[in-house]
């Protein structure tokens, strides 16, 4: 069985709401929000109810990162916790419109921290760093942020050094936390597998060095 929440807005075929298990339903201005129960075999018949434009919705498996992604006529699987999983789902979502901040695909109502997330964060902690992952500065979330050093660290896929575009939607994300003071370390994720505690004492330094400032 799997989770989500379905914006009655979004659908061209309200009916379909009948056959839906929905536990909870509230109202957010004009939205109209149902938290729901569906079985996988139901997917393509929300796919299809959906009304053409910029809309999605997104189920996922409690206990798993198991995450279904549904567009109008097109669904995509992806792992919460694996960004490299997303690339063609976002990609997808962007072409019909939809911004890339919304293409977030939180589950449980918050963003999943990556596997190479909590082992730098868990060795920044052991550093006596206080190291938090999933920050969320008012404009995006961020991997890993260290408040007393003003420091933020997020950690990238291969998309973020080869696609123009996320580059582009980087500098835009930099520009947010510069404005508040915080600077930002980007550090590609086969760094942080390969070279962990090495990585986590150079941080740690920085992030020293940073609070004496």
């Amino acid at each position: 069985m799997l989770r989500g929440t379905i914006v009655e807005n979004s659908l061209a075929d309200k009916e379909v709401l009948k056959s839906l298990q929905i536990v909870r339903t509230k109202q957010d201005g004009s939205w109209i929000l149902h938290d729901v129960r569906v079985e996988e075999a139901q997917l393509p018949m929300l796919s299809n109810a959906l009304t053409d434009g910029p809309w999605y919705m997104h189920f996922w498996e409690l206990g798993t990162g198991n995450v279904k992604v549904v567009y109008k006529g097109k669904i995509f699987s992806v792992q919460s916790s694996d960004k490299s999983t997303w690339v063609d789902a976002v990609a997808y979502g962007r072409s019909i419109g939809i911004p890339n901040e919304q293409l977030d695909f939180l589950i449980d109502g918050s963003p999943v921290p990556t596997p190479e997330a909590l082992l730098l964060a868990d060795a920044l902690q052991r550093r006596g760093l206080d190291a938090r992952t999933e920050c969320a500065d008012g404009h995006k979330h961020v991997d890993i942020c260290i408040p007393s050093a003003h420091l933020y660290i997020e950690l990238e896929g291969s998309q973020h050094y080869m696609d123009p575009g996320q580059i582009a939607r980087d500098f835009n994300r930099d520009h947010y936390s510069d404005d508040d003071g915080f600077a930002t370390f980007r550090i590609p994720n086969q760094i942080v597998k390969e070279h962990l505690e090495k990585t986590a004492t150079a941080v740690h330094e920085v992030a020293v060095n940073r609070v004496k400032v």
